[in-house]
Formats: C-alpha cells, sequence, structure tokens
C-alpha cells in the first residue's frame, strides 16, 4: 500500500531512528522496531484487505470514523484512513479497494480518550 503521513513530524520520526526510539521511550509506547514492523507490514499489503489479521486491522467509530485502528500492541495502534488523493477513489465499505492510506496517529491509544 501506498503509505503517507498527515503529520509531517510522523514521517521525519519514521525516518530518524534515534529520534523515533526516543519518543517511544515516553508514556510506556511500544517500541521504535514495533512502529516500523507494524508500518512496513502496512506498506507491503496491497490493500488495507490485506494486512496480516495479527495486527487486527478495524473500522473505528465515533469520531474516528472513517479510519482504521491497526495494531502494534494490546494497547497501541497506529491509526490510518484512506487517501483523498487515491486514484480511483476507495469505497470504506469495500477495504479492498483501499490501496493508499494516510497514517493520521502514529502510535497512539484510543480507548483511553
Amino acid at each position: 500500500m501506498n503509505v503517507r503521513f498527515e503529520n509531517p513530524k510522523h514521517e521525519e520520526l519514521v525516518g530518524d531512528y534515534a529520534r523515533l526510539t526516543n519518543w517511544c521511550g515516553k508514556r510506556g509506547r511500544p517500541s521504535a522496531d514495533d512502529v516500523l514492523l507494524t508500518l512496513d507490514q502496512i506498506r507491503a499489503a496491497e490493500t488495507i484487505e490485506d494486512v496480516p489479521n495479527a495486527l487486527r486491522p478495524h473500522p473505528l467509530k465515533g469520531k474516528l470514523k472513517g479510519h482504521f485502528g491497526v495494531w502494534i500492541t494490546e494497547k497501541f495502534r497506529v491509526v490510518i484512513r484512506p487517501d483523498p488523493q487515491q486514484d480511483p477513489p476507495a469505497q470504506l465499505g469495500q477495504r479492498n479497494t483501499i490501496k493508499s492510506v494516510l497514517v493520521v496517529e502514529l502510535c497512539t491509544d484510543y480507548h483511553s480518550h
């Protein structure tokens, strides 16, 4: 899948292992390796439908409707949404049409909100 970042800070963190390691070390976040492995598996999938089941990709509800959560750990997720610039446009109800995503949250626990 094509993966872009909604927040330029997240893209910078992913490109700088030392900074990502430092950032992940705060607030009990998963390791930098866990975050990068999850992103690599998202990139390797052709569509959201193809993201490995072990990462439990699932549609979100409420204020995050239209987004998907992808497991990093039991508590933390990468939050992605279909890239509106994808051509042809993705259909939310048809996960196999989502071939390009934006990373909205790099490593979050949305359960505590």
